[in-house]
Order: C-alpha cells, then sequence, then structure tokens
C-alpha cells in the first residue's frame, strides 16, 4: 500500500467502514439518548510519510481502536460534536476539537514525531473569541463555544486564538496555520489559498487573525475555519469552526473553464520543497533547546514550520486551467474523481488566490486520497449567485517515488581525473528521464563556486565533464576538494505525471521554492589528482 499523507481521514460511509483496519474497536459504553455511529479513518506522521501503526484513536464520549499496519482504525462515536485524540509512543499527540459526526464525513490530521522524548506529549488546549467592536475593549471580544456559528456579517472578521500548553514553564505555543474550508498543514499552502499563519509569544498565549470581507467573498453560506496550533514538542490541536458567511452577491455570468491540465508530482528530493522539514541534527538541536529554554522561543525562523515534512516522497497534483471570461466568478471549485464518474469537492478558492497569470490559474490537491498508480479526474467549476459552469474533464495518474544513485565518483574517492566522468543509476523511472550533473567548489567557508552545471542528459545514467562546454573551467583543478550531485526527474509519456528525485538547485523550477538552511539532495565529495 502506498505510503499516506499526513492524514487523519474520518469517513462515516459503510464502504469505508467495511475497509476498515487497526484492533476491533472498543466499543463506548450505551449513553441513553445518545446515537452512536462508526467512524473509519487512517493516521499518518506526516504529508506523504508513512503510516502511523500501533497508534491509540480515542473519541470523547466513544470507542478507542488502534491503527493497523496501514494506519487505518474502526471506533464507535457519539452522533454530533465530538472530540478525537490520536497518540504513540514516541510521537507528539493530536487532538481534534470541534468534529461534527454529523456533518464531517471525512478529516485530514497529521501525528507527528516527537522533538523530544522526554518532554510532554500533551496536546494543547485551544478557544476562539471573534471580535465585535473596538478591539482595545476587553469585552469585545466574545467567546465562541466549540461547534457554535460565527456570522461574519458581510465584512471583516477578527479572532483571537488561544493555546493552553501543558507544562507552561518549559513549554510554550510556537506556531500554527489558520484556513478557511480546506485544514492548513498541506504540502504548500496553495490548496486553500487563504491561510494564516500563526505564531506564539512566550509571554502570551493569545494571538489574533483576521480574514477581510474581500477575501470571504469566496463564500456564501456555512463554511468551516481550520485552526491547527503547535506547541515546542510538536503536540497538536486542530479546532474545526463553522463560520456563516454573508457576502455581497456576485452576479457575473459564468462560463466554463477551458484547458484543464493536472500534473502529479512525486517529489523524492524529500527537504526541498521549501524548509518544511528538519535533519537529524537539527531535531538533535531542537531537543536541546526545548530542554533548557524555559519560556524563550527557539528563533528557528522558517527551519521549523507547522506543517509535517515528507520523509520518503510528496505527493500533489496542480491543475491547471483557463478562464476565458473577464468578470470573475465568485469562486472556482475544484473537484476530483477516482472513477471518472462520482465526482467530490476539494476544495473552492477566490480567482485572484489562485491565479497564475491573465486568464491562467493554478489548484494544488494534496488529499491523502492520492496515489501512485491510480487514475484521478478532475474537474473545475465556476461559481457565482448567477449559476455555475463546469469544464470538461481531464485526468492525471500519479507516478511512484523515482530515486537516484550516486556512483562515480564515490564519497570521499581521491585522485579522481580532471575530467571525471560521473555515473548514477535509479529506480522508478518512467518513460523518459532528464539529469543535469552539478559539480561545486566548496573550500570557501561561506559560500561555494557552481563549478559545472551540465545541460540535461535525456536518458543518461553518465556524463562527462565539460561535455557541453558550459563548465567555469577546461577541466577540474588538481589536488582540490569537490562536491557533486545530480538533478534528475523522470516523467511519463506526456509530461502529465513527474517524479523528481533530486533538485536542490531547482534545475527544472517545478517546485515553490528550495530551502537554503537543509540539502537532502544526495551529495558525494571526492578530491582531484595532480596535472593529468
Amino acid at each position: 500500500m502506498q505510503k499516506k499523507y499526513a492524514v487523519l481521514a474520518l469517513s462515516l460511509t459503510a464502504a469505508l467502514s467495511a475497509c476498515g483496519g487497526g484492533t476491533p474497536p472498543k466499543p463506548a459504553p450505551e449513553v441513553p439518548g445518545v446515537e452512536m455511529v462508526t467512524l473509519t479513518g487512517a493516521v499518518a506522521e506526516g504529508r506523504a510519510q508513512e503510516a502511523a501503526d500501533g497508534a491509540a484513536v480515542t473519541v470523547k464520549g466513544g470507542g478507542t481502536a488502534q491503527t493497523d499496519a496501514d494506519g487505518r482504525f474502526t471506533v464507535t462515536a457519539p452522533k454530533g460534536l465530538t472530540e478525537v485524540t490520536i497518540s504513540k509512543a514516541g510521537h507528539a499527540s493530536t487532538r481534534v476539537v470541534g468534529l461534527n459526526t454529523a456533518e464531517t464525513t471525512e478529516l485530514e490530521e497529521i501525528l507527528r514525531p516527537v522533538f523530544d522524548a522526554t518532554a510532554t506529549t500533551k496536546a494543547p488546549e485551544i478557544s476562539l473569541t471573534v471580535l465585535r467592536g473596538d478591539p482595545a475593549n476587553p469585552d469585545a471580544w466574545k467567546p465562541v463555544a466549540p461547534g457554535e456559528t460565527v456570522n461574519t456579517f458581510g465584512s471583516d472578521v477578527t479572532f483571537g486564538v488561544t493555546v493552553k500548553v501543558d507544562r507552561p514553564e518549559m513549554n510554550t505555543f510556537k506556531t500554527g496555520i489558520a484556513s478557511i474550508e480546506v485544514a492548513g498543514g498541506t504540502s504548500g499552502y496553495l490548496n486553500a489559498g487563504m491561510v494564516r499563519e500563526l505564531y506564539g509569544d512566550p509571554r502570551s498565549q493569545t494571538t489574533s487573525l483576521t480574514f477581510t470581507a474581500a477575501e470571504l467573498a469566496a463564500f456564501q453560506g456555512k463554511v468551516n475555519l481550520h485552526v491547527v496550533a503547535y506547541d515546542l514538542n510538536g503536540n497538536r490541536v486542530h479546532l474545526i469552526q463553522p463560520l456563516n458567511v454573508t457576502s455581497e452577491k456576485n452576479m457575473a455570468a459564468v462560463v466554463a473553464p477551458t484547458k484543464v491540465m493536472p500534473r502529479a508530482v512525486t517529489y523524492g528530493d524529500n527537504l526541498t520543497f521549501g524548509p518544511q522539514s528538519l535533519t537529524p541534527a537539527q531535531q538533535a538541536r531542537l531537543s536541546a533547546q526545548v530542554q533548557s529554554l524555559g519560556l524563550q522561543a527557539l528563533g528557528l525562523g522558517d527551519s521549523l514550520t507547522p506543517q509535517a515534512a515528507p520523509r520518503d516522497a510528496s505527493l500533489w497534483v496542480d491543475v491547471r486551467f483557463e478562464y476565458p471570461a473577464e468578470a470573475k466568478p465568485r469562486a472556482f471549485e475544484l473537484w476530483r474523481s477516482f472513477d471518472g464518474t462520482t465526482y467530490s469537492k476539494v476544495f473552492s478558492a477566490a480567482p485572484s488566490a489562485v491565479a497564475a497569470g491573465t486568464g491562467r490559474y493554478l489548484m494544488r490537491d494534496t488529499s491523502p486520497q492520492l496515489t501512485a498508480g491510480r487514475q484521478t479526474h478532475y474537474k473545475v467549476l465556476a461559481v457565482s449567485d448567477a449559476g455555475s459552469a463546469e469544464s470538461a474533464s481531464a485526468s492525471v495518474t500519479p507516478l511512484g517515488r523515482y530515486t537516484v544513485q550516486l556512483n562515480s565518483p564515490a564519497q570521499a574517492q581521491t585522485g579522481v581525473s580532471l575530467t571525471p566522468t560521473f555515473t548514477w543509476t535509479g529506480t522508478g523511472q518512467s518513460d523518459r528521464t532528464l539529469t543535469s550533473v552539478i559539480v561545486t567548489d566548496r573550500v570557501q567557508a561561506e559560500s561555494y563556486t557552481t563549478t559545472w552545471r551540465s545541460k540535461t542528459v535525456p536518458n543518461g545514467q553518465s556524463a562527462v565533464y565539460n561535455f557541453d562546454g558550459s563548465a567555469l573551467t577546461p577541466t577540474l583543478q588538481p589536488n582540490h576538494a569537490y562536491e557533486w550531485q545530480v538533478a534528475s526527474v523522470t516523467m511519463n509519456g506526456d509530461g502529465s505525471a513527474v517524479a523528481i528525485a533530486a533538485d536542490y538547485f531547482n534545475v527544472f523550477g517545478l517546485f515553490a521554492s528550495p530551502s537554503q538552511s537543509v540539502r537532502s539532495a544526495p551529495v558525494s565529495e571526492f578530491v582531484t589528482g595532480g596535472t593529468q
């Protein structure tokens, strides 16, 4: 089974229940007058990470279960508002607050490995207030109960977020994400198109966020606000808060979006899709800081984000399309199907939030249901108060993980030729591969020089230094230390699905932004011989 995204996928459907999984659930004690339902789902360590087997799933007022080897479970729960807690040895815990089993059939969550096994693994508590008046007046901040619908009244809406952590003398609210309709914490923020990053203050456990009326104009009626918060040890809480959005009517005449082109990306170079992960050395440093920090913030900046880090691969689909009309609809909706017949809504977003140029747009699907080798169909709907219009469908089949092994020059090899032949092997190739060799001079302590970035080698596994005449010098320097790596991608016949083994230098430009603080692409160091 393919490794799952960072999810807790909860479903009330009998079909998923039949898939089941985990140890047989312990039934909840019967409570007179309380209707019980069956929740099924899966738990994984992060988006694109392996399943979290053996995790305990506990439902407030319901039963308990343990995830199986695929991270799946089946558990009983009361129908209506409830909470879910997920825990596992060696992991920070996750708490889901405001889950309404009468309305919600699927929920995506993250169960992260713990930063410090000796620190607390109890998930934080979270609560909201909504601003109704002068923000300087404490009475203007009205408490919001979990499950309570908040009306936006067609204007800006501001929330106060209070996070209470366990062991506050050694712990604090660190960071978080708030988003409309789609829970944050995905591989990239593009999915929801409207995200607020939250940062804790060691002197206060409360922060605030605002969504403007212009941003909320993408929605009309009921929609969920998702607020996810993390403490220093990676424990997390996810609050689901319903909103009733009142927006000005958008009566734009809609037309069908055109040229829908999904492209699946499977990323094996797991630390270069933005600074979403921590190396073992960074984790050790973080653990040491957690143990001695008191109430000080870590100050790691972008090297620690509220996104789970893919370990072995990350998988998403970018759906590009065009909209020919000048008058923009209220929103675009992305719909997905695995059988080409039954479609389900992925998310909606304001046109401005997913604009990729004049008349061109892009919506990213990071669903846990995406699987390598499984054909996926997409449609895009343009929606306004005047009606809706849907595009023709288009499909894509994601590739599996593609990896590259550097062969020669080997790691720490000495006496290497001044015009070496670089060789590598790959696994998981599709119809075509493109590989570029990068040689860097890292003798300088503060920086590096790119000695050679070759033109791409199609479907090859070797390249002679400077075969294309683009190197900084015709030959390497004698008795000198260098590093080399490759940027390598494989793709299917029409280029609709790609798998990236490594691309630290963003040669192919297929991802958001490279991390400047970590490197994960395969790299080998070598030393040249004398004059040859």
